[in-house]
């Protein structure tokens, strides 16, 4: 090879190298926001990440759970979600169509906060938002506040923060109550918990969810956001 021609030679090399692994980068961001292995842009076509461990088990469910639904239904679909995150939000849709094509001791929903601060920072205060509504003006005001968050934010770290109060009142409680508990932050470690109950569990991304059987105490994972017709065959077998 012509000497003058190496340093170009390198240079084109390098630049393949650096294309390659930024390329990879970019793929482990998104894969880890769709949860890991799937068409970021096709719901529910999602899969495990082979690299990943295998999930656990979900930590059990309490009275300190939101819930909706009958805490002894048969089937209790257990969903770790983050505020900011689209899927999420199209996956709330999904669910909300699927609870009501069963009865209440079939089938309830619990929600447990898993914001993804390095994608989503602003999901962090979000979730803290959403557990002071709860903690305020209980299952009722939290649900109604986690519809209206999904129902308005453009997801993806994009909704205005001074929106919160707002939504706070809509969904049923005091406006200065609500912004007291936030600006304390006093319910970050009930959102750390269930952080760190759903890492425990092997949840990858979110939507990262559990189907729990209650007569047998097994769970089964479910990554992704699954449409409507694969997440009732999940929920059909284990009722049958």
């Amino acid at each position: 090879m012509n000497k003058k021609n190496t340093p170009v030679v390198l240079l084109v090399l390098a630049l393949v190298g650096l294309s390659f692994f930024t390329g990879y980068l970019w793929s482990r961001v998104r894969s880890i926001e769709s949860n890991a292995g799937g068409d970021p842009n096709v719901a529910g076509k999602v899969a495990p990440d082979p690299t990943m461990p295998p999930a656990g088990d979900p930590d059990p469910v309490t009275s300190e759970d939101w819930i909706r639904g009958d805490a002894n239904a048969q089937v209790i679909l257990i969903e770790y979600s983050d505020l900011e995150c689209p899927y999420c939000k199209q996956f709330h849709q999904t669910i909300l169509e699927v609870v009501g094509e069963y009865d209440q001791n079939q089938l309830a929903w619990v929600y447990r906060q898993y914001p993804l601060e390095q994608l989503h920072p602003k999901a962090v205060t979000e979730a803290v938002a959403a557990e002071c509504v709860g903690m305020i003006g209980g299952q009722e005001a939290f649900w109604n506040f986690i519809d209206i968050i999904f129902e308005e934010s453009p997801t993806n770290n994009k909704l205005d923060l001074d929106l919160l109060p707002d939504f706070a009142v809509r969904a049923g409680v005091n406006q200065s109550e609500f912004q007291s508990c936030l600006d304390s932050e006093e319910t970050m470690s009930k959102v750390e918990e269930d952080l760190n109950g759903g890492q425990a569990a092997g949840v990858r991304g979110t939507p990262g969810s559990f189907l729990l059987n209650t007569e047998t105490g097994n769970s089964q994972y479910l990554p992704g956001a699954l449409p409507a017709d694969q997440l009732m065959q999940q929920i059909d077998a284990l009722l049958n």
